[in-house]
């Protein structure tokens, strides 16, 4: 049997991960001295607050060990594993995964690079899942994977630039000035990295244009299509973005989730996301 390994800013309901069986390994944060699990020792509506009181939060890959721990027990039950993780370019949570396979030793494990964040991510992570409950052997399933990547697409809008520009992860950030003209950029996934696909004024006109641009996206495929909304502090206006979409387009599956918290130390409050997984025929 196969089984799945991500990590915790892979983003799926969490019904999804129970009912799947997939084993998470949880990235780190750190607030003053103090380490936290992503996912286990702290709640979202806590990290929100104290994402917002405390302004020195840094984040980490988990431990090589952790990823060691977690395959031996795996292999020990007879299993095969696919390891998927978060783009590789905005963490080393892939590399840790890589150095943990090899020393195990064994061809066992498979370790892959979503190329995407959160629900982006998630999307990654669910068309392997189907692909395996459809029967598909894995070395079908693995050269497959560069598709599979190239099938989804994520769209963001920031309520703060103040985090993302902290963090360093976005380097088309680097150049806009902020804290005037009240910027709000539109960001998407491309090369395996957030870039601005379009700068905004206003709250409200960020939340239109992304709206905008995945109902355009969608309209563009002839062809099925999932939908992932996803938001940190932000729920009002992710429901009313998503009921907008959703009255306009017909996925054949959605859900809504909150941007994990790792991830969430980057994007800051009010970070609202969709995500448009396309579908083979």
């Amino acid at each position: 049997m196969i089984k799945i390994v991500v990590d915790s800013s892979c983003d799926l309901p969490d019904e999804y991960f129970k009912e799947k069986d997939i084993k998470v390994i949880p990235l780190y944060f750190k607030v003053k001295d103090k380490f936290y699990r992503d996912g286990v020792d702290i709640k979202s509506e806590e990290f929100v607050e104290l994402l917002k009181k405390e302004k020195n939060i840094t984040t980490s890959q988990p431990p090589i060990q952790d990823f060691i721990n977690a395959y031996k027990d795996i292999i020990e039950k007879g299993d095969e594993i696919i390891s998927i993780h978060i783009t590789s370019k905005s963490s080393g949570t892939f590399n840790s995964a890589k150095i943990a396979k090899e020393e195990i030793n064994t061809d066992k494990i498979d370790v892959l690079d979503s190329e995407n964040i959160s629900v982006g991510y998630g999307f990654v992570v669910k068309n392997i899942i189907d692909l395996i409950e459809n029967g598909i052997p894995k070395k079908e399933i693995l050269s497959k994977f560069n598709k599979i990547v190239s099938k989804v697409q994520l769209f963001f809008t920031l309520n703060t630039l103040e985090y993302v520009y902290k963090g360093g992860r976005v380097n088309d950030v680097k150049g806009l000035v902020l804290n005037i003209l009240d910027i709000k950029p539109i960001l998407h996934m491309k090369e395996a990295v957030p870039k601005i696909y379009k700068i905004v004024r206003g709250r409200n006109n960020s939340i239109k244009e992304l709206n905008r641009i995945v109902t355009e996206n969608i309209k563009d495929t002839k062809g099925k299509f999932e939908l992932a909304f996803v938001h940190l502090d932000a729920k009002k206006e992710l429901e009313e973005l998503k009921n907008s979409i959703l009255s306009k387009v017909n996925p054949k599956y959605h859900f809504t989730k909150i941007v994990g918290n790792a991830l969430g130390v980057h994007s800051g409050p009010g970070a609202l996301g969709v995500s448009i997984n396309y579908l083979e025929e």
